[in-house]
């Protein structure tokens, strides 16, 4: 009998106070790992293209002329997200002279105009599910060149998210409310 009430007693209604610090990092543990698992899953931003691995436009442009290709874009995440536009080339620089005219082909917009540069954007925002098709025009802007402009470039496209204004608010309640019960049981259980 003795035994029996000191078990109950000491287990209480809401555990001990280190059972609770173990469940509290258990699932602390939990959380972290799942948020780890959504962004190397790449289930909340995750950003497809349907050029992937293949050149957007052709390798030259003659001087004075433009080239166009064209890419679509697809949010298969589960957030928002904003999309940028980084060129690259095997040497590192980017072609001189060149200008750039970006494109959404379904509203006729322009999302960007003017010189290539290493980051061009934000151009726009792709919510979940949604697609964009993109034109890219490269035009050379020496009229007076005897040969072709080579193009080595490989295009990537950078997606990070684009919360709404109003994310803020839910994450403030919710770290405020956790902070107003520690702190309560703590009072609780210290008086």
């Amino acid at each position: 009998m003795g035994l029996e009430l000191t078990m109950r007693g000491r287990l209480g209604v809401g555990g001990s106070r280190e059972t609770r610090s173990w469940v509290a990092l258990g699932i602390s543990l939990l959380l972290l790992l799942l948020g780890a698992w959504l962004v190397f899953a790449h289930l909340l931003v995750n950003l497809d293209n349907s050029r992937e691995g293949q050149p957007v436009v052709p390798a030259t442009i003659a001087p004075g002329s433009f080239v166009s290709g064209q890419v679509t874009l697809a949010n298969r995440g589960w957030l928002p997200i904003s999309v940028t536009l980084q060129p690259t080339s095997r040497s590192g620089a980017l072609p001189d002279q060149v200008s750039v005219k970006i494109q959404d082909l379904d509203d006729r917009s322009l999302l960007y105009v003017g010189p290539l540069r290493k980051s061009m954007g934000p151009l726009l925002v792709l919510d979940p599910g949604h697609e964009a098709r993109i034109l890219i025009t490269l035009i050379s802007d020496d009229p007076q060149g005897t040969a072709a402009v080579p193009l080595p470039l490989t295009y990537y496209w950078e997606a990070v998210p684009a919360l709404p204004w109003w994310w803020w608010i839910p994450t403030v309640l919710l770290v405020g409310g956790l902070l107003y019960f520690g702190f309560r049981r703590a009072r609780g259980t210290d008086a």
